[in-house]
């Protein structure tokens, strides 16, 4: 199911909530180190969570309008968060976080860290081009909900679970990448859902908050969550 290299994104929500939850971050990295003594070598991708919407609703307040700016904002959060978990690993981790994923990126560590890239490319497209780069078919989501639903669970009360779907039908769903529009409930990036389609990567998508859930699904033991494929 997993390749010698696992890429995973740390959703923001989870890093910083609101505050950044220190507690959360040291059990993941503690699961993190326990797989990587099985001869498995991660990179994570970091998401901006609150650190991220604070700074632009901030940003917002004192009249900034530009798009792109805020884009900036927001990858410089995910930048923040990155270089907070990088610490968590110390010398496992290569010691300068991978964001230019124009570049090619030389490490011999377990774990490389990684953020937000460029304005218009959102973490989960981030986690697609490292996956293709890496030469990997699979990517796992940690959000702060346990499966993706067919509407906002958080919104409505008639949302249903989805635990396996193609990537066919889940973009009949979710809309493609012309039909996506900002704010809309999307679980996995539709224009990341396309790529994944195309270059057959399988993503599983899965509530962070339970890291002994993380710990079952690297484990190849009974998980929680969703898995998007074919």
């Amino acid at each position: 199911m997993f390749s010698d290299v696992i890429v995973l994104k740390l959703g923001g929500s989870l890093v910083a909530p609101k505050e950044i939850d220190t507690k959360y971050l040291k059990s993941f990295g503690s699961i993190i180190k326990k797989h990587t003594n099985k001869d498995k070598r991660f990179v994570v991708i970091v998401g901006g969570g609150y650190t991220n919407r604070w700074y632009r609703d901030r940003a917002k307040e004192m009249g900034v309008r530009n798009t792109n700016d805020l884009h900036w904002i927001g990858i410089a959060a995910t930048r923040l968060n990155a270089e907070l978990v990088r610490t968590l690993f110390g010398r496992l981790a290569h010691p300068v976080i991978y964001w230019d994923l124009s570049k090619k990126v030389n490490w011999k560590e377990k774990v490389l860290i990684s953020a937000g890239y460029k304005p218009g490319c959102s973490t989960d497209q981030d986690a697609v081009l490292i996956a293709k780069k890496f030469k990997t078919k699979t990517i796992i989501k940690l959000t702060n909900v346990d499966y993706v639903y067919t509407k906002d669970p958080k919104k409505f009360k008639n949302a249903k679970i989805i635990k396996n779907i193609s990537w066919k039908d889940y973009l009949k769903v979710f809309g493609n990448s012309e039909t996506h529009k900002p704010g809309q409930h999307i679980p996995f990036d539709t224009i990341a859902a396309a790529n994944s389609k195309k270059n057959s990567i399988e993503v599983f998508c899965l509530g962070g908050k339970s890291l002994k859930n993380l710990d079952n699904l690297l484990s190849r033991k009974p998980w929680r969550g969703t898995k998007i494929h074919g």
